[in-house]
């Protein structure tokens, strides 16, 4: 019994061990000046890189792929852990999220979602998720937002039963099957309002205008029907 006992604690230490650590993937092939970075969100897991599996991964965890510059895509999924009481958790998870971007040479990229503020609101999120990839500085900070970047979310594999299937995976995203009506996941907010004009002007109306995170949250997770009735409100 004590023997199971050390071992069982020894693996929560090297678990934990592995969780506070900073893991890097190196795939980039070439000059090191010429390699681009994607470095981990907190809740964002990276699931597979140019359809190379990328391992396995906690939330939370700090991890860090090297890439060669060029179009790139990336399969990942949000996930969260929230406390509900002592002896409760719930591990909320997204249907998984394909991202296609073009990377520069020497640039620092990280997806990045709104801040969820409890389990309700991650939930919410999850069901109907919204990401944008941004460039870091060497300061760690956001630099600006690519818009360029395409985001699709898969659907259950029963719901796209077009689509010829290439592994025992239980999800596809419309895109394998050519479908030319799948869109970015930004673009209808960004039809609607515009496109961002840079990571300053939206901290600065982020600051004159306190309540625009959540109205931008609340528009994200209303369905379409809900969006038509707002419209109709604000036409009055």
């Amino acid at each position: 019994m004590r023997q199971l006992t050390a071992t069982f604690l020894l693996g929560v230490a090297i678990c934990l061990g592995a969780c506070s650590t900073q893991l890097t993937h190196d795939l980039h092939q070439g000059a090191p000046e010429q390699a681009v970075s994607i470095k981990s969100f907190p809740t964002v897991l990276i699931k597979s890189i140019d359809n190379e599996d990328t391992g396995f991964g906690f939330i939370g965890q700090e991890q860090q792929y090297t890439l060669s510059p060029g179009q790139h895509t990336l399969i990942f999924e949000y996930a969260d852990l929230w406390d509900l009481s002592a002896d409760e958790h719930d591990k909320v998870v997204s249907p998984r999220v394909k991202l296609v971007f073009s990377a520069e040479a020497g640039k620092t990229y990280q997806i990045q979602h709104a801040k969820m503020e409890n389990v309700q609101q991650s939930r919410a999120f999850a069901k109907r998720p919204e990401f944008q990839l941004v460039q870091l500085g060497e300061d760690g900070q956001n630099v600006n937002t690519l818009s360029a970047a395409i985001f699709e979310v898969s659907q259950p594999r029963n719901l796209l039963s077009l689509i010829k299937f290439d592994s025992e995976r239980d999800y596809a995203f419309a895109s394998d099957n050519g479908d030319s009506d799948s869109k970015d996941l930004n673009a209808a907010a960004r039809d609607q309002f515009g496109e961002e004009k840079g990571g300053q002007q939206a901290a600065k109306a982020e600051s004159e205008f306190p309540h625009l995170n959540m109205l931008k949250f609340s528009w994200q997770q209303a369905s379409e029907a809900e969006r038509k009735l707002f419209l109709q409100w604000l036409d009055r």
